[in-house]
């Protein structure tokens, strides 16, 4: 071939490093113009920040201990609890590059279609710019396989287990679908001996018990919080207790709905390719000892989230760590086996799209009259919503208001994060259950007087009769109303009321409220 400059600079590394460093950096610029408010999700994780602890209801506390320290460099912020995202996936990236090249070190192509494939998923486009655990996740998953496959093959491999150890310590305070990777490697240690022998020979099965003391004091938590983050796993999941032939068409239904979303999650072409990879991987499993390692770690995350699609429920999200070994076994795949013009022709498609939605994140104002606004809905308003609330709170300020109450929690940590700097009566949240389904409500139960007065914010209509039958007295004030564009309008009831005296909430609670349940909001 000719070696034009232009192929010159193609393939040179300090071009595609260049790419790299552009793309995290334009995600870091879309963070800082963007209008865009925290979502609920992103209000909580900042609200459990404030109070840094060892575990919080629904998830482990790495999140908010990363949100209280970029907070403290940036401020309370939208771009200072999101600041991190662009970097975290940089990181991911890094490390599927070393591991590519430790895998494939005869051919730099292969890291630099691992890095592409990476950071051009569309669930990355949308990681990069909303906080969530995922994203703390995803970095440590890549750590954790780069340092699996260094101690596989190195002559002293103490090191390796070592960071191995830690990272996934680190990766269970991050989210417990670190379980997922964990069981792919257990797998693997029961059916390789050599790998059996890296892991336990000369004692070196010791090292692992430093992610058991990483984690206990997160256990701890739980054991003196009732549980909570582990029961709202366990509530997640949902299993059910017996399997019906009546309900296996449903279940079908969601597990192909969670195998169709991934299409979203990963690509479609790129996921389609994906599974040839898989295929190809399985065949070659005697050539290819490390690749193969790679494709059981990838099965087996959607092994366990297909069937428990199948039992109960999944969500797209649920298998993202699956995309990690899955990206190393694509990439090798597409060096090894195919044409790269077919990929290519993929990652382009998706790099359009993901521009478009960078550029809906950052102008959200053109895209509300389009089929994007109810997507980009619980991003708006919020400050406006914030503002007709506190209006109510300034017209009842001779009544000595004791709390503001919610109904919901998306909109109450919302609500929280617009109040930030706002002298308001403490947020508090109306308990749909009997036992607590946030944080707030786990840390800061409703706890009222006969005589105290709150001011209630219903934003759900059907909740709007249960919650007035838990105070004795209630009167109406006013409905608000936000318009968010696109014919999207935000409402939400607001009442006094006092006299707290909530509803024994057993069977006849459900039974006598049943007919809400059924009421769209």
């Amino acid at each position: 071939m000719l070696k034009t400059p232009a192929y010159s600079i193609y393939k040179s590394p300090y071009f595609w490093f260049s790419l790299f460093v552009a793309l995290i950096l334009l995600r870091v610029m879309l963070i800082a113009v963007s209008p865009l408010a925290l979502g609920g999700d992103e209000a909580q994780y900042w609200q459990w920040s404030t109070t840094p602890d060892w575990g919080y209801f629904s998830k482990p506390p790495l999140i908010a201990w990363l949100i209280a320290l970029t907070t403290a460099v940036f401020g309370d912020s939208e771009f200072g609890v999101r600041v991190a995202l662009p970097f975290l996936h940089g990181i991911t990236a890094w490390f599927l590059w070393l591991s590519a090249r430790h895998l494939w070190p005869q051919t730099r192509a292969t890291a630099i279609w691992a890095v592409v494939i990476y950071l051009l998923m569309p669930g990355v486009f949308l990681s990069s710019f909303l906080m969530t655990t995922d994203a703390l996740l995803l970095p440590l998953a890549a750590i954790a396989v780069y340092a699996f496959l260094r101690a596989n093959n190195a002559p002293n491999p103490v090191i390796w287990l070592l960071l191995l150890a830690f990272t996934l310590g680190l990766g269970l305070l991050a989210k417990y679908a670190m379980l997922f990777l964990i069981a792919g490697f257990i797998l693997i240690m029961v059916f390789d001996k050599q790998v059996r022998q890296v892991f336990f020979g000369h004692g070196r099965w010791l090292v692992f018990l430093l992610p058991v003391f990483m984690v206990a004091p997160n256990i701890w938590w739980n054991q003196t919080h009732g549980f909570a983050t582990f029961s709202h796993t366990a509530d997640n999941i949902k299993l059910q207790a017996e399997f019906s032939l009546d309900a296996i068409w449903p279940q079908i239904i969601e597990l192909t709905s969670f195998l169709l979303d991934q299409l979203a999650v990963f690509g479609p072409i790129s996921l389609l390719l994906l599974v040839a990879a898989i295929i190809s991987g399985i065949a070659s499993r005697q050539n290819n000892r490390a690749l193969f390692q790679l494709v059981i770690l990838c099965l087996v995350v959607f092994a366990i989230i297909s069937t428990q699609a199948l039992l109960s429920r999944a969500h797209a999200n649920w298998a993202v760590i699956a995309y990690v070994p899955g990206t190393l076994v694509l990439a090798g795949f597409i060096s090894t086996y195919l044409r790269a013009k077919i990929l290519a022709l993929a990652l382009s498609l998706q790099l359009v799209i993901g521009g478009i939605g960078m550029y809906a994140l950052a102008f959200p104002q053109k895209f509300m009259d389009t089929g994007a606004g109810p997507a980009l809905e619980p991003l708006t308003g919020w400050p406006e919503t914030a503002d007709k609330v506190m209006s109510a709170v300034h017209a009842s300020e001779k009544d000595n208001l004791v709390a503001i109450v919610t109904d919901t929690r998306l909109f109450h940590y919302s609500l929280a994060w617009q109040l930030r700097n706002t002298p308001h009566p403490p947020l508090r949240m109306w308990s749909r259950y009997a036992n607590p389904h946030s944080h707030r409500e786990l840390m800061q139960p409703l706890l009222l007087k006969q005589d105290d007065e709150v001011l209630l914010v219903i934003s759900r209509p059907r909740f709007q009769p249960r919650v007035l039958a838990d105070f004795k007295q209630s009167r109406y004030i006013k409905t608000i109303q936000i318009e968010l564009g696109g014919g999207q309008i935000r409402r939400a009831g607001i009442f006094k009321a006092s006299g707290f005296n909530p509803q024994k909430r057993d069977q006849g609670y459900e039974d006598r409220w049943q007919y809400l349940d059924n009421i769209s909001d």
